[in-house]
């Protein structure tokens, strides 16, 4: 598998004080679903190679992790943005951005 010289070409770093992880945010070039680079192409059929061979407790356990990841870098986020907030607020405020969040 080649990958390009630079996978990330006109992608811009923007850092910003309210990121759950104060490390910035990646913008890449917009671009279109039936666009996609050839190597985020490679690493998703990679990825999904990988999960075909797990059990489906591994599948379980794996989904279980990162919805547990997710959850601390958001609960992370929000401690960050609002210091003032009691663990019962955050984990109130966690709990509404996954119950109203949206996909597209």
């Amino acid at each position: 598998m080649d990958l390009p010289a630079d996978p990330l070409r006109g992608a811009t770093r923007v850092f910003n004080l309210h990121s759950c992880t104060g490390a910035g945010i990646l913008h890449a070039p917009a671009m279109s679903a039936s666009a996609e680079p050839d190597h985020e192409r490679a690493a998703h059929e990679h990825q999904m190679a990988i999960y075909r061979t797990m059990s489906p407790q591994q599948r379980l356990q794996q989904a279980l992790r990162m919805n547990r990841s997710m959850r601390a870098l958001m609960a992370a986020g929000f401690r960050d943005r609002h210091p003032s907030w009691s663990e019962s607020d955050v984990r109130r405020a966690v709990a509404e951005r996954i119950l109203h969040a949206r996909t597209g």
